[in-house]
């Protein structure tokens, strides 16, 4: 006598699958996610960012942006680079993450004016204390410093900003010495600059410091 069992073992597990009550298959692939918009962006500081968001799907589960969750820190009143996390899960377990850079840079515009002057790299002309003239783009770009206190002296420093607020000799141009290193820090509030400086000239090499305020 043939036995039915093979058949109504068959019979069974068909009637599983077609009513979704067993797979076949087993889900071990991660879901897709992608960025919105940029994967690093830059903001003035005080202003709020809004988040582009994330496509998130699988092939099993479909739609997952509702799934996403985002995490890190982010203090759009403090200047600094932040790092926002977005990960998703699907049903069976598997998770994927992407990441994106916010910088959050100086809200001034312009470094342009009259500052006050406490300078050690003295040059011809005197570099001393006393009033500097400034140009330049204070958020991300470069500001170019006049700190000579007589009229006629072409001397400058020319520094890079980077969003954090730090500074970095790009060029510069003395009466007498030659600048060949220089870092600093532009405050906050962009309202102070502090600055190391190596110059060189007849008597070889050596550091000096600079300091200025901004003027009302």
């Amino acid at each position: 006598m043939t036995s039915k069992l093979p058949f109504l073992r068959f019979y069974c597990w068909s009637c599983l699958v077609l009513l979704g009550l067993a797979s076949c298959t087993t889900d071990n692939e991660a879901p897709v996610l992608r960025l919105y918009g940029l994967d690093s962006v830059m903001i003035p500081r005080g202003t709020s960012f809004n988040d582009p968001g994330v496509l998130a799907f699988d092939s099993k589960d479909l739609d997952l942006r509702d799934e996403v969750v985002v995490s890190g820190d982010f203090n759009e009143a403090v200047v600094g680079t932040y790092e926002r996390i977005y990960t998703v899960t699907d049903e069976s377990g598997n998770s994927s993450q992407i990441k994106r850079k916010i910088s959050v840079y100086h809200g001034i515009q312009t470094a342009d004016g009259r500052w006050s002057s406490q300078n050690t790299c003295f040059d011809c002309g005197g570099l001393g204390s006393g009033t500097a003239t400034m140009v330049g783009d204070v958020n991300y770009g470069y500001i170019r410093i006049f700190p000579a206190l007589g009229s006629g002296n072409s001397s400058y420093f020319h520094l890079r900003i980077s969003p954090t607020g730090n500074l970095t000799l790009f060029s510069a141009d003395g009466c007498i010495y030659n600048y060949i290193l220089g870092s600093g820090r532009i405050s906050e509030d962009a309202d102070s600059i502090s600055l190391s400086l190596t110059r060189s000239g007849t008597n070889g090499q050596y550091g000096c410091s600079a300091l200025y305020v901004r003027l009302p």
